[in-house]
């Protein structure tokens, strides 16, 4: 088993930073609009100061929607507001090794989008198949 998918498994069998933020002053939700497993990812923010202080998640989907969210819970809190926005598409492709298809990127991408969306910033759904 190579190193990204020990990763991705841990993360999907305990992910990190999953539950309802009480106290969140910016959240959003989004649902898939391909997978079949009904996958939806809600992100609950505390931003103070332009940075993220915490965040949490609640969600239901695929391995890789919820490793993603989970990864990138781990990647933004504390981060300014303007090192998340420059989080993209291809570093969520590298976390996963770079290899994903193209119904399987719109379920990695899912949390970043759902986290633009909860920080008002422009979502482009139709990033999937760039490199």
């Amino acid at each position: 088993m190579d190193i990204y998918r020990e990763e991705i498994l841990d993360h999907y069998r305990n992910p990190r930073n999953k539950g309802e933020l009480k106290g969140a002053n910016k959240k959003a939700r989004k649902d898939s609009p391909l997978c079949a497993e009904a996958d939806w990812v809600e992100i609950f923010l505390s931003v103070e100061e332009g940075r993220i202080k915490d965040i949490k998640f609640q969600g239901k989907g695929c391995v890789i929607s919820m490793a993603a969210t989970s990864m990138l819970t781990e990647r933004v809190k504390g981060k300014s507001l303007t090192d998340v926005a420059a989080i993209s598409e291809d570093e969520i492709r590298a976390d996963f090794g770079g290899a994903l298809s193209t119904s399987r990127e719109t379920c990695a991408f899912l949390s970043l989008w759902t986290l633009r969306s909860a920080l008002g910033l422009k979502i482009d759904e139709n990033k999937t198949n760039q490199n």
